[in-house]
């Protein structure tokens, strides 16, 4: 049992964790063969303890002398591993089931990677509001691997009906666990090691985050707490239910548990329409989603626990009057996996978590750590996993050291699950973002939006770019004319973060993971300015944002290694770079939006390091930086008012700030949550000065608000 510590510490880390750790490790760029290798080994890394759970019980069918005999006899080595795969083909099939059905839930690790898949798909197809026709035929294509999954388990329970629990002929087959403690080492924290170099200062002092990563925990640890209780209801029924309806509902109730957490999070979020608003309010819909993939953990282990108890000891125990629910020793080993399966199938769920986090303060773990691996924030996600690491690494311990004391690892889970920290006052929240008109909505259809990412506003004419990599034309600045759609000419895997209009009308985009700059006057006529395809420019790596000076000079911001802003003059041509060092300022870490006030000095939206820059675009040099007295987080929008005062769309913070060059005066609205006048990731804040209107995309619910620049005031 103690070689447990080696199964459950690679369950506890998604697999999109471990890609992330590994792709950040190696120097960029990467091929998209290499990405892909990637990806297949944090999927190899986080799902192999599930393969070693469905092979153990058939290793107690090797026989020694049988293997010793054939090679006395000369057999190559050939022979022996066929004769090995005839012996054990059932179950390597069970894992294969077990694992391509777990797998589906890793969406996250897919999209990193840049593989489609059906899970993926479908999760898509639902963010969007798609219904009926739009998702069985992705279902239909979910449903074959969890059948699979569902054979596969009951494979597994099979064999440990047969062998039982005893660690017997374990123990006279000798062997240890150093093969278990190099493969957890190897692929689970070699990664985590070599993203030491990246110092996670910024993520410690984000208040934010580690009330994040507490609540998380929390959470976890309780939908643990009730798995493992679950397993003592599974095993008395399995026990003594006789007839087919109970084999009938496990059936069902381990294939729902193996459905990804798309479909997971959808089901829940009809069914609490149906109950009281309280209810969601308090993240019940959330918990009970969570809930359900880990009970299949409790459902799988329970029906093993309840045949893994010799017949006769069995019928002493009720001879004897015991309770039902008093656990034995194969019950409580049992609750101890099982809690552990929970807590690794709850801890990181993201479609579960965008779709029903209630509103709070601040986004959840998950959202956060999920939003700075797109994003690239190194020091968020290394303070996040090893977060994750140190808790897989003290639950392995309870699990070694208290096998056989199951109330004192109940009472440890119980004092976990009820630690709270104090709530932020409501007083101290941010005002609700008064919005007078709502352009668009999730979908991708003319007018809608599939997280809007970039905007721009020129006589009155709206422009936004969102990741389904469409350009649209909105003639009515309040959305409710004729909207122009054109699907971009992209390269690469992401999409675009910024645009701009200039005095002519020109458009010019920064294509963010082509490495290039687009320049046209119609979404359908964009021709590469700088970059890659128009040579004699400088290297774009991934262009955040361009901005056209009044002296007809551009600037662009890039990011990914060697942050900097670089200026190029009228075709394109390199002049100088502001940055990655500032004088006075040091590095800039993820330049993400550019601006020019009146007076012709560069502002620059310093995302990573919170704050906001302005130079002098002629020497670079620093004239002045305002981060809010801390405040600010992650601004990834920039806007200048007709006054002077900054707007900020802060994409970490999830509010919209007003604040003055001087720094002196602030102003917030927004605040994470859905309510009216609430945010959720907003990413760009544009103004049309002569109608006097801003907009806001608020990428996390696909919309961009529309207000009056009075309605802001101070």
């Amino acid at each position: 049992l103690r070689r447990l510590v080696y199964v459950i510490v690679p369950l506890l880390m998604p697999a999109s964790a471990v890609f992330y750790a590994w792709f950040a490790a190696l120097p960029a760029p990467l091929s998209p063969g290499w990405t892909k290798l990637l990806l297949w080994a944090a999927l190899v890394s986080t799902h192999w303890p599930i393969a070693t759970v469905c092979l153990l019980p058939g290793q107690r069918e090797v026989v020694q002398s049988r293997d010793d005999m054939l090679r006395q006899l000369g057999a190559s080595w050939r022979h022996r591993v066929v004769m090995t795969a005839r012996t054990h083909w059932p179950a390597w099939a069970a894992a294969v089931g077990l694992v391509w059905a777990t797998s589906l839930s890793a969406t996250t690790a897919f999209d990193l990677g840049g593989v489609v898949t059906a899970a993926t798909e479908v999760r898509s197809r639902l963010a969007l509001g798609a219904s009926g026709p739009a998702v069985i035929g992705p279902l239909v294509v979910v449903l074959v691997p969890c059948v699979c999954g569902l054979l596969g388990g009951w494979w597994v329970v099979r064999q440990w009906r047969q062998h039982g629990l005893s660690d017997s002929t374990a123990a006279e087959q000798g062997g240890s666990g150093v093969p278990l403690m190099v493969v957890c080492l190897a692929t689970t924290i070699l990664p985590l090691v070599l993203l030491t170099d990246v110092v996670p200062s910024e993520a410690r002092r984000d208040g934010g985050l580690v009330q994040a990563v507490i609540d998380a925990t929390g959470r976890s640890c309780l939908v643990a707490l009730c798995t493992m209780l679950l397993v003592v209801p599974v095993v008395a029924l399995t026990r003594s239910v006789r007839g087919a309806w109970w084999p009938l509902v496990s059936a069902c109730w381990f294939v729902a548990a193996l459905l990804p957490c798309a479909f997971v999070a959808a089901g829940w979020a009809q069914w609490q329409l149906l109950l009281p608003e309280w209810f969601a309010a308090a993240g019940g819909g959330r918990f009970l989603a969570l809930l359900l993939p880990a009970s299949g953990a409790a459902l799988l282990l329970g029906h093993v626990a309840a045949w893994a108890m010799p017949q006769d000891r069995l019928d002493l125990r009720q001879g004897a009057g015991v309770p039902w629910w008093r656990p034995c020793r194969f019950t409580m080993t049992a609750m101890i996996g099982a809690g552990a399966l929970g807590l690794a199938w709850s801890g990181f769920a993201p479609a579960i978590e965008r779709m029903l986090a209630p509103p709070a303060d601040g986004p959840p773990m998950v959202t956060r750590l999920v939003d700075a691996m797109h994003y690239q924030r190194p020091e968020t996600v290394t303070f996040a996993l090893w977060v994750l690491a140190m808790l897989a690494a003290g639950l392995a311990m309870l699990v070694s050291v208290l096998t056989r004391r199951i109330n004192v690892l109940l009472v440890c889970l119980v004092l976990v699950a009820c630690d709270t920290v104090p709530p932020t006052p409501v007083d101290a929240g941010p005002t609700g973002v008064p919005a007078e008109a709502i352009i668009g909505g999730p979908g991708t259809s003319s007018g809608r939006f599939r997280t809007p990412r970039a905007a721009a506003v020129h006589g009155g004419v709206l422009w936004v770019i969102d990741r389904s990599g469409r350009l649209q034309r909105f003639r009515n600045a309040t959305g409710s004319g004729e909207v122009d759609t054109w699907m971009l000419p992209l390269d690469g895997r992401g999409y675009p973060t910024g645009i701009e209009l200039d005095a002519a009308g020109t458009i010019w985009i920064a294509d963010t993971h082509g490495s290039r700059i687009l320049r046209g006057t119609r979404g359908d006529a964009l021709m590469p300015f700088a970059g890659v395809g128009a040579p004699g420019t400088p290297e774009l790596p991934t262009p955040s944002d361009v901005c056209v000076l009044p002296d007809g000079r551009v600037a662009v911001s890039v990011y990914g290694g060697d942050d900097a802003v670089h200026l190029l003059d009228e075709k394109g041509r390199h002049l100088h770079a502001i940055g990655p060092e500032v004088v006075g300022a040091g590095r800039l870490a993820r330049p993400q939006s550019l601006v020019v006030d009146r007076g012709g000095k560069l502002w620059i939206a310093d995302a990573c390091n919170h704050r906001l820059l302005q130079v002098d675009p002629d020497t670079g040099g620093l004239l002045q930086v305002l981060d809010a007295d801390g405040a600010m987080r992650y601004p990834y929008g920039l806007a200048v008012l007709p006054d002077g005062d900054l707007l900020v769309a802060e994409f970490g913070g999830n509010v919209l700030r007003r604040i003055s060059p001087a720094g002196d005066r602030t102003r917030v609205w927004g605040g994470w949550g859905d309510a009216p006048g609430q945010l959720r990731t907003p990413w760009s804040v544009e103004i049309d000065e002569d109608a006097g209107v801003v907009y806001l995309l608020d990428a996390g619910h696909d919309r961009v608000l529309h207000m009056p620049v009075e309605a802001l005031a101070w």
